[in-house]
């Protein structure tokens, strides 16, 4: 059966890597370096209010399915699905389960390639690019 958790320190290599290896391609972030895209989640996941939920197999917890990085349920930093699990509306399932909907547009401080963001429109989604809500959180405790 699917549960959702907690991130735990484990699980952190994926999420980073994922998170690299898929918004390095943005055009937005064109000059930075892997490891500054990397900071820029590590930063993020330290930030007070923002978590990670993890879609995983009850029988398998360890796995990671899909994962998603959120502070509230409009406030959507990443997620990411594993490809073998990809085209089974799991991500979406993982974002219902924190309080994610269509209905009201979705902040995020990291926006999905072009490409990504077009089939998520047409697919009901509406996303506002806010990089500063990812800011705020890192600064606040100068």
């Amino acid at each position: 059966m699917l549960t959702i958790r907690p991130y735990t320190p484990d699980d952190l290599p994926l999420i980073l890597d994922s998170f690299v290896r898929d918004y390095v391609r943005v055009p937005y972030v064109a000059g930075l370096t892997r490891s500054q895209v990397r900071g820029l989640m590590v930063s993020l996941l330290s930030a007070p209010g923002w978590t990670c939920s993890v879609l995983c197999d009850d029988e398998t917890p360890d796995e990671i399915i899909a994962y998603a990085v959120h502070r509230g349920p409009q406030e959507i930093a990443w997620c990411h699905s594993k490809g073998i699990y990809r085209g089974r509306k799991l991500t979406l399932q993982l974002l219902t389960a924190v309080g994610c909907t269509r209905a009201l547009a979705v902040m995020t401080p990291f926006m999905p390639d072009p490409k990504a963001a077009r089939a998520l429109h047409a697919r009901g989604w509406r996303l506002r690019f806010r990089p500063w809500i990812a800011v705020d959180t890192v600064t606040d405790g100068r």
